[in-house]
């Protein structure tokens, strides 16, 4: 391998590493009942803001957690299911999908973030709001917003996922 290849691949190693991992993916929740969307502050030691939440793929056995830069991106499925398996460990709980609205990619060299934006209903949003146990390892505090009325420390995740929603 040539010196700037070498470079390169170097360069996605060590963004990789910035992002915990070289395959995300999470949730961003909507009711399109009350016009909200579900946040969660994040916690300073994970960067702080507001977000969606997920976070890296580790489903056993698969290695996308520390896959080559180069690694294609998992089935659509096995990025649902980490972002399941994510919002469980953070908030208790997953809520009953009512349906996929749209979704987002982000890529930055070996590193992919999707993010599935789903709506509940109003019914779903409170059942599930009010079981919430948050881990105060990962965020400090979530609560919904009014879509025109979004907090301005947002993530960059978040503000990434806004600006390119894929229907």
């Amino acid at each position: 391998m040539n010196e700037k290849i070498q470079k390169v691949a170097k360069l996605f190693e060590k963004k990789a590493k910035e992002y915990w991992g070289r395959k995300a993916s999470g949730f961003l929740f909507v009711c399109k009942d009350d016009n909200t969307v579900f946040l969660a502050l994040r916690s300073p030691s994970t960067g702080g803001g507001w977000s969606a939440v997920g976070g890296a793929v580790a489903q056993a056995g698969e290695g996308w957690f520390d896959s080559d830069h180069d690694t294609p991106d998992p089935p659509d499925q096995i990025f649902w299911n980490s972002a399941v398996r994510e919002v469980i460990e953070e908030l208790g709980s997953m809520p009953n999908v009512q349906s996929t609205l749209a979704d987002t990619l982000f890529r930055d060299g070996g590193f992919t973030y999707k993010t599935f934006i789903c709506n509940l209903t109003r019914e779903e949003k409170d059942r599930w709001t009010n079981g919430l146990k948050i881990k105060p390892s990962e965020h400090s505090s979530a609560r919904w917003f009014p879509v025109n009325d979004l907090p301005s420390n947002r993530h960059p995740g978040l503000a990434y996922s806004l600006q390119n929603i894929r229907t």
